[in-house]
């Protein structure tokens, strides 16, 4: 469906998210009551081919899965100013959710009008929708009409992906600039529903010690102005190898955040939004995992870690077919769907 907005309704729009929450939707540092379930994964269903995405929620259910984390990019519904097209995205999320699934959905992806970017400057490798947009009001207005449109189909909305890494922020991460953006969403989201429930935008590594180099600490920054209370959920992405840093590594990165929001006597809940690891060679460098080992990390991610209400695996299909680019082969299923050993570790961790 597309829709044109009438200027005078889109200044409404433009300043009333930004305008105070009311009481119901005011931040507190207590944990929100939030829809149960812990077992989670990531899949990009609108990329992937439209004949695949009802065997992809079945099994997923069959296995167990209860939340799938997916993006519902800005420069897909608003293509251009004032410009709304829902139609890209509504049969996915009315799948999923008609399958029983509950959504947390990652809402960013510049478009090339926000950020002011030249797609065809933008160099080999980067990401156009990566960077930075320029006015908070018109983040601000996409949240709003996203929360007002998937209202009562979406449970969770996680406000950008790894602001801290380049590779998801562009031209360099900037915390100070990740916390206007961050407050504005959420400022719009409660005003479009005070029920909403806002989850600061993943961290690549735990926001802390572990992360993108540069970007250590980036969590203190949240926290050391208005953007502790721009938020109902915290997330990170603790990618820690299953080999070389295994179940003790991966426990510390998520203690390390579990404490310091106990010293900020924030109490809220810690999502792991992205973590697991992939069965191709070498990635990011380090030592090759078989696809057993993959299967095991499964089962020690969803059984023994401790410390998080929430588990995303990323990601629960390859998106490549007979990919050799490591950075396509995290999935639990093949292109063609069919399952890898660490499917059924995770049916076994459900049960």
């Amino acid at each position: 469906m597309v829709r044109h907005l009438a200027a005078g309704f889109l200044l409404i729009t433009l300043v009333l998210p930004l305008m105070a929450p009311t009481d119901r939707g005011r931040p507190t540092t207590e944990p929100l009551p939030i829809a149960g379930g812990i077992f989670g994964v990531n899949q990009d269903l609108e990329w992937d081919p439209p004949d695949q995405v009802a065997a992809e929620i079945r099994l997923m259910r069959s296995a167990g899965v209860q939340w799938l984390r997916l993006p519902l990019r800005w420069h897909w519904v608003e293509p251009e100013p004032g410009l709304y097209r829902w139609d890209r995205v509504d049969s996915v999320v009315d799948r999923a959710a008609g399958s029983g699934l509950k959504l947390l959905a990652v809402l960013g992806g510049t478009p090339a009008w926000s950020s002011r970017v030249t797609v065809r400057s933008v160099a080999p490798g980067v990401h156009w929708d990566a960077f930075a947009l320029a006015s908070d009001s018109e983040f601000a207005d996409y949240v709003s009409r996203v929360v007002q449109h998937f209202r009562g189909r979406v449970q969770a909305y996680e406000l950008f992906n790894e602001p801290n890494s380049p590779s998801h922020w562009q031209p360099a991460p900037n915390a100070a600039r990740f916390v206007e953006l961050l407050c504005a969403g959420y400022r719009a989201a409660k005003h479009a529903d005070a029920g909403s429930v806002i989850v600061a935008g993943g961290l690549n590594g735990n926001g802390l010690s572990q992360g993108p180099e540069g970007s250590q600490n980036f969590l203190e920054t949240i926290y050391a102005g208005e953007g502790a209370g721009c938020f109902d959920v915290l997330a990170i992405h603790p990618f820690a190898h299953p080999i070389e840093q295994g179940l003790a590594g991966l426990q510390a990165w998520v203690d390390e955040t579990r404490r310091y929001m106990r010293t900020q006597r924030d109490h809220r809940e810690l999502w792991l939004t992205e973590v697991g690891w992939s069965s191709g060679r070498r990635q990011w460098g380090h030592s090759t995992i078989s696809e057993e080992q993959q299967a095991e990390w499964v089962t020690t991610v969803y059984h023994d870690l401790k410390g998080a209400q929430k588990v995303f695996w990323y990601n629960f299909k390859e998106v490549r077919r007979n990919p050799s680019d490591p950075e396509f082969q995290w999935g639990w299923l093949r292109f063609d769907l069919a399952p890898k050993a660490a499917y059924w570790s995770f049916v076994e961790a459900t049960r």
